[in-house]
């Protein structure tokens, strides 16, 4: 192999290990589609992933929200979510994200379906972007 191809490839490969030249965007949408990975599989950690530790909206934290989104998971048999329409608008370290979505959740008596409109906001931390605020409300 040639040195320029060698060195190409090792480029590639380091871009897509340190996330380096992805735009804040695709690195906001990366999170939300790990929530929604986290939320269809009920893997808490997963979910809590995402949330900063520092969260807090009114009364609820992380813990509070963790507490709550482990107590969705087990009342239900299964979730689906489907983003109709997500918008993302940055300011700096901070990003608001308006998500469209519909909601669907299998009961024993069968599946109950809801749309929603949800205002998160985002704060860009060490370890890369993560929600500060707006799990609670729709």
């Amino acid at each position: 192999m040639n040195k320029g191809l060698t060195v190409a490839i090792i480029a590639v490969l380091l871009s897509g290990l340190c996330g380096c030249g992805s735009s804040p965007e695709a690195q906001i949408n990366k999170v939300l589609d790990k929530r929604k990975q986290g939320l269809e599989q009920k893997d808490i950690k997963l979910y809590m992933s995402t949330v900063s530790p520092d969260y807090k909206d009114g009364i609820e934290t992380y813990d509070s929200i963790k507490r709550r989104t482990a107590g969705f998971f087990s009342a239900f048999d299964n979730i689906e979510l489907t983003i109709e329409d997500r918008s993302i608008y940055l300011d700096g370290n901070k990003a608001r994200v308006v998500e469209k979505y519909v909601l669907t959740f299998g009961l024993p008596s069968g599946k109950k379906t809801g749309k929603a409109e949800q205002l998160l906001t985002l704060r860009k931390e060490k370890d890369g972007w993560k929600i500060i605020k707006g799990l609670g409300k729709q």
